[in-house]
Parts: C-alpha cells; structure tokens; sequence
C-alpha cells in the first residue's frame, strides 16, 4: 500500500517490489493524542484558508507532544493493536 505515494510512486513501488530500495515506513503525516490538539475547524465553512501552522507545525509551534511525529518510523516486527491504538509485538 503506498500512502500519499506523490509523482514518482510507482517508480518509488517498483524499487521496493524489485528489491532496490528498502522502505522504513515513516509516517507522512502527525497523529495527535487526542481531538482536543486539532485545531478549531468549522464543518459548515465554504473556504477553509491553511496558514503556516498546520500539521506538525501546529505542534511545534503551540508545543504539543503529539501521539507520533511526523516521520515517525515504523519498525519491523511491530504491529499496531488497533482495538487500544497501542503499539505491540
């Protein structure tokens, strides 16, 4: 499964299928602990206008410890639980 794979994910696929390139499985985005670190959003807004501060950003710049970091690397052998969103072996 390639997430968010941009313009050169299939030739990003390929080098792994073939054995080229091994993948470290990094997380492409920041997951929050819980809603209360989003930010405000408003469900009944026509134009939402992103600034700056959004995604790791907006962690770093009100510091926030987030769940996992953007870039959060995904190990071998571990697996995600997701009846307690824990990681385990």
């Amino acid at each position: 499964m390639a997430w968010y794979p941009g313009m050169q994910g299939g030739a990003a696929i390929a080098d792994v299928l073939f054995g080229d390139y091994n993948p470290a499985g990094r997380l492409p985005f920041t997951i929050p602990k819980s809603t209360d670190q989003l930010p405000p959003f408003d469900t009944k807004s026509l134009e939402i206008t992103y600034d700056y501060w959004h995604d790791y950003r907006y962690f770093d710049h009100h510091a926030l410890e987030p769940q996992y970091y953007f870039g959060h690397a995904i190990l071998h052998g571990m697996m995600l639980s997701i009846a307690n969103g824990k990681w385990k072996k």
